[in-house]
Order: structure tokens, then C-alpha cells, then sequence
């Protein structure tokens, strides 16, 4: 576990070890299974133990770590059922949320989108997974917002840090990171033509390939 947390140079607080902690996770630097003990956090980091245990807690309640009594605190393990869920939750809320936004998305807003997936693209041609990952979740989540959906965004948001970690996953699936991207050219080109059902369509397809390679490589025993 050394050499994979940078030791803090001032005072700790929980968020910063809970960002660190996160981003080892979702980088893939500690994998499902991976025991994460205390002590050897808080000495990686330089701090206490306080702010790593409040970090773990925060971390259990997004479902990215598991702890057990007698047996301490692990990266959460997902099962099939998991990654089924997730990705069908996903479905039904953005589906929702483009059939719902296209009614008043203004052409400010789809230039933004635009941007994103300019963004997208760019970082495809430069292969900079991490900025793909990082883009494609701010497109995701920015439809979500658009659909001025209050309950449907914090629904979303309770699955970001899990769907990240899949992503992460999912990205090196694909031998072309074009086939990636243009899913989210179609969906964009869809709300252009102010077009709910296509979208819907296009973010379900896209979907249900990420849960197929999910189902092929992250579950394959």
C-alpha cells in the first residue's frame, strides 16, 4: 500500500483524505478486494488516523468500500446484481431525464454540451483516458441537470462515485476509443433535433454496451 498516497505537507482534514483514498480507488491503484488498514493510511499520509476512519465511513456509505467486524475495511467487491442495477438505475434516470430536457434544452445549453464532447474527443485523439472519464461523467451528469429534475439529480449523484469506478474499467475494454465517444455525438445530435425518444434510445444503447462489457471483462472469473 506505500508509495501510493502522497504524504500531506499541512493539516489534514477528512476531505482530503477521503479525495486521495477515492482516487486510488476509482484509478484502479487499489483494486476490489484490497484491504485497507488505518495505520498504514494514516502513515502513507502523514496524519492521524482520525480523518482516514471519518474518510472510510463516508466512503461505506457510497458503496466504495466494505467493512467487516473482526476483519477491517476492504475495497467493495460488486457482484453481478450490482453492476446489473446500477447500470439499469442509470438507464431509467437519464432516459428520463433527455425525454425531459429536449422540451426546453436552449441552444446556449446544447453549445455547452457541445463543448463537453469536444472536450471528448480531443482527449480521445490524445489518449487521455482519465480526461475522457472525467468528461464523459460531466456529460452525463450535465443532462441530468438540464432536466430540472431535483430528485432525479440526487438520485444520479449517489451512483457517480460507483459509475466512475466502472467507467474506469469499461474504458479498457474498448480497442477504439471512438466507439466510446460517438455515443455521445448520437445522443448530442439527438437533442440538437429536440428528438426525446432517439435520445432516450441512444443513452440506453449506450448503456447496455457498458454493462455488456462489464459483464465480459470486470466479471469474467
Amino acid at each position: 500500500m506505500s508509495h501510493v498516497f502522497d504524504k500531506q505537507e499541512r493539516p489534514t482534514l477528512m476531505n482530503q483524505a477521503l479525495k486521495q483514498i477515492k482516487g486510488a480507488i476509482r484509478d484502479g491503484r487499489v483494486k476490489p478486494g484490497d484491504r485497507l488498514i488505518e495505520t498504514e493510511l494514516a502513515k502513507d499520509m502523514g496524519i492521524s488516523r482520525f480523518p482516514i476512519r471519518e474518510a472510510l465511513r463516508q466512503l461505506e456509505k457510497e458503496g466504495l468500500v466494505q467493512s467487516v467486524p473482526f476483519k477491517g475495511t476492504s475495497v467493495a467487491r460488486f457482484s453481478r446484481k450490482d453492476i446489473e442495477d446500477l447500470y439499469n438505475l442509470r438507464g431509467a434516470l437519464e432516459g428520463l431525464a433527455v425525454r425531459t430536457l429536449v422540451k426546453n434544452i436552449t441552444a446556449a445549453e446544447i453549445k455547452k454540451l457541445q463543448t463537453i464532447v469536444k472536450a471528448m474527443i480531443k482527449a480521445g485523439e490524445e489518449n487521455k483516458g482519465r480526461k475522457i472519464i472525467e468528461e464523459d461523467m460531466r456529460f452525463h451528469k450535465r443532462l441530468c441537470e438540464l432536466s430540472g429534475n431535483e430528485k432525479l439529480l440526487t438520485v444520479w449523484l449517489t451512483l457517480e462515485s460507483q459509475s466512475r469506478i466502472f467507467l474506469t474499467f469499461e474504458r479498457f475494454q474498448y480497442t477504439d476509443l471512438k466507439s466510446f465517444i460517438k455515443w455521445h455525438v448520437e445522443i448530442l445530435e439527438a437533442l440538437k433535433k429536440r428528438d426525446g425518444d432517439l435520445a432516450e434510445q441512444v443513452v440506453l444503447k449506450h448503456l447496455a454496451e457498458g454493462l455488456e462489457l462489464m459483464r465480459s471483462g470486470y466479471l469474467e472469473d
